[in-house]
């Protein structure tokens, strides 16, 4: 439910990495180091390290793609493998969820390495050789500072300066500038091999919706009395809204989700303690299982199904990324309304599509493309006389899909899809 979807390497293994690469085969060491993480680096994905001499210019690259840029100020180093910076063998277990305005106000706090020190020189032997283990465990620490303490577990690491320094003095880190504009925090890194100057976001927490009390007056009493509803992919995000406001109008829903399992199983028991009807089943589209839904009552489908819709990378990345997308949007959305048809009996259906198709923003291609062929699919099954499938263009709207670091206006859920819902009913009738 984050903004990139998936796991993500921590962007000081990457540099410790390519900082060891480019000791073993160049000998080089750099006495300021400015680091710009431009692109995740996934789990699993080959990425290469380039040397640019001329620039010194150290690069990660994924498929001709730079995930992370390193510049250099070469210089020789005194290797530092005097560890004197506190250790805390036990590191937190769990991240701290400090509020934006209480990271701003962080100073003079304790800068800790954690685990065992030792591991640097298995690790990134080559790196120690030259800087010494006790820089490669500062190095390390500074992840250990963003990604657990400030701003925690709601953090995303953009770039940071480190200035290779042996100082035996006290160490200690603090915000020295805050934007809440953009979500930024600027935090300063003292050492006793380096000093760092680290920028970070605050990034986007996980979307909520209301609660079903509070979207009780945009619902007449037995509004919906008639619907029995399947929402696909309705544990969280705008398949959530739908069922609860189904609900207020005294319809039924079953919810699936593909693992939100907690999710699910919270929006059900709001929509029961309510005094709603609602069930839930786990459901994965682009598996087989899906046969195992009971179509038989059901006159209504919301079709929410969608793997987290991500910016264009590479070539290789992005043929797989329409492939999924086509799979989902297109692919499985026609295995579900092809069993509807042969059942023979009517039903409203609703697939969402995006206003991208209108204003395309850059990097989504390939999503915009899967969604114009839904599209397509959409008419062309509408010829059917048993479905009715109605496909809007949704502006962008508050859900886990549209997280950005930078704040950005978003139409409300319920208000724009509850109109949407009534044409479905009207479609029923």
């Amino acid at each position: 439910r984050t903004i990139h979807g998936q796991c993500i390497v921590h962007g000081m293994h990457s540099l410790l990495w390519a900082l060891n690469s480019l000791a073993k085969e160049k000998n080089i060491t750099g006495s300021k180091i400015i680091v710009r993480f431009l692109k995740p680096i996934f789990l699993g994905e080959e990425v290469s390290c380039v040397w640019d001499k001329s620039s010194n210019r150290l690069s990660i690259i994924t498929n001709e793609i730079i995930n992370t840029a390193i510049d250099l100020e070469i210089d020789e180093i005194t290797p530092n493998n005097e560890i004197q910076t506190p250790i805390k063998k036990t590191p937190r277990s769990i991240p701290l969820e400090p509020t934006f305005l209480e990271c701003s106000k962080l100073s003079n706090q304790p800068f800790n390495l954690f685990g065992t020190t030792r591991l640097s020189t298995r690790l990134f032997p080559y790196f120690c050789n030259l800087y010494g283990a006790a820089t490669a465990c500062e190095i390390a620490a500074i992840s250990q500072i963003v990604g657990m303490e400030c701003p925690g577990l709601h953090s995303l690491f953009a770039g940071l300066e480190i200035k290779i320094a042996a100082e035996r003095t006290e160490t200690f880190f603090e915000v020295t500038k805050s934007d809440e504009r953009f979500n930024l925090l600027n935090i300063y890194v003292k050492g006793n091999s380096l000093t760092a100057n680290i920028e970070s976001f605050f990034r986007p927490m996980p979307s909520k919706n209301l609660h079903i009390s509070q979207l009780k007056s945009l619902v007449k009493n037995n509004e919906f009395k008639n619907v029995n509803a399947l929402i696909i992919g309705g544990s969280r995000g705008l398949g959530e809204v739908v069922a609860k406001l189904i609900s207020l109008g005294g319809g039924k829903s079953l919810i699936t989700y593909h693992v939100g399992y907690i999710e699910a199983e919270r929006v059900v028991n709001e929509i029961q303690v309510w005094g709603g009807e609602s069930k839930m089943t786990q459901l994965t589209v682009n598996e087989k299982d899906f046969q195992h839904i009971d179509y038989s009552n059901i006159n209504q489908i919301y079709y929410f199904a969608s793997p987290k819709i991500l910016s264009e990378r590479s070539k290789n990345y992005d043929e797989i990324l329409l492939s999924l997308y086509r799979e989902i949007y297109v692919d499985c959305f026609y295995k579900i309304c092809k069993k509807l048809i042969s059942r023979n009996s009517k039903c409203s259906i609703f697939y969402p599509s995006t206003i991208y198709i209108e204003n395309p923003p850059q990097g989504f291609k390939n999503y915009i493309q899967a969604k114009v062929e839904g599209e397509k699919l959409c008419k062309d099954l509408n010829k059917s006389a048993v479905i009715n499938i109605i496909a809007p263009r949704l502006p962008v709207l508050t859900t886990d899909q549209n997280q950005s670091i930078i704040n950005q206006h978003s139409e409300d859920n319920a208000e724009t899809l509850l109109p949407y819902i009534k044409k479905m009913q009207n479609l029923n009738n």
